[in-house]
């Protein structure tokens, strides 16, 4: 339980510490719902990402959220929350996986190469859109961790991803 007492509405606890302001959370929803709702990334690597920075906050309640069509297996996730990546050969995943490692604590080491990476296999506009989510992702985990929240584990649907469940 977190440590505000709230009577918001909400589907999970963190929402409902996000309804404390209703104007906020619904413009929350519509910002991170609409990277996970567009065609510029695919699901999967957005999920490896998201998976991967929970994992390195140890954030279970952010780690406990499912996409049924990420197309991440149950190895996969295993894998990203003890930081070995030799499961994935796919050079594209390899880049983001490398960023975001980096993202939550070390950004400020991120070089032009790893970049110069990610743009031979990403347009710039889907490298804002990545990068924008690790950056809410990170914020989800920060805010869960600060909140105390800690949601029980819940499956969700995607490509369009009600974005109350996306935190």
């Amino acid at each position: 339980m977190n440590w505000l007492n709230t009577d918001a509405a909400g589907s999970s606890e963190f929402e409902r510490v996000l309804g404390l302001r209703p104007e906020l959370l619904e413009r929350y929803r519509r910002f991170y719902g609409a990277l996970w709702e567009g065609d510029l990334l695919p699901l999967r690597l957005l999920e490896l990402a998201r998976l991967r920075i929970a994992a390195i906050h140890d954030c279970a309640a952010e780690f406990a959220i499912e996409p049924s069509r990420s197309g991440v297996s149950q190895e996969e996730r295993d894998a990203l929350r003890r930081g070995e990546f030799t499961v994935f050969e796919d050079p594209l995943e390899q880049c983001v996986l490398r960023l975001a490692e980096q993202l939550p604590h070390a950004h400020h080491f991120i070089e032009d190469s790893e970049f110069d990476a990610i743009k031979e296999h990403l347009e710039p506009k889907a490298i804002v859109a990545l990068m924008t989510c690790m950056a809410l992702v990170d914020t989800n985990c920060r805010l869960r961790l600060t909140f105390g929240v800690a949601d029980a584990p819940s499956r969700t649907e995607q490509p369009s991803v009600p974005p109350n469940q996306l935190f």
